[in-house]
């Protein structure tokens, strides 16, 4: 009852939390339905489109630090964090893309679980890069 609970809330904070570069299938393993998840979705993530429309969110962002405004941010930031799953499984997908992809699941499915490299700086270095980049975006001054 408890880790169905606990399921219920922290599969989606997981989901967004990939998005962002977080190595969730590591941090989130506890978890016994969400590798199943997160397989049935990473295969939606091998639409081209989902990786096409990521930086844009990332102006997004930007664009809302340099307005200050924390409406405009956390819209860019869900946007980054869920764009990964929202298009459909393509039925063809390129075969660069497919390698690109599978070369990606294995990185975030290392052997080593708390490999430095592979797992916990990307998971806190990607995060703490882009709310860097927003402060510093928030704080310039513009003319």
């Amino acid at each position: 009852m408890m880790l169905r609970a606990m399921q219920t809330f922290l599969i989606p904070i997981a989901l967004i939390s990939q998005g962002l570069g977080v190595n969730t299938p590591i941090i989130f393993r506890f978890l016994p339905e969400y590798r199943d998840i997160f397989c049935r979705l990473w295969e939606r993530h091998k639409n081209p489109v989902s990786w096409v429309c990521r930086p844009f969110f990332g102006l997004v962002i930007g664009y809302g630090a340099i307005l200050q405004s924390w409406e405009i941010i956390l819209v860019g930031v869900l946007s980054i964090g869920t764009s990964w799953f929202w298009f459909p499984k393509w039925k063809n997908t390129p075969a660069w893309a497919e390698e690109f992809i599978n070369k990606e699941f294995e990185v975030l499915t290392p052997d080593n679980h708390w490999d430095l490299r592979r797992v916990v700086l990307p998971s806190i270095g990607l995060p703490l890069g882009l709310a860097g980049l927003a402060g510093l975006l928030w704080y310039l001054s513009y003319p």
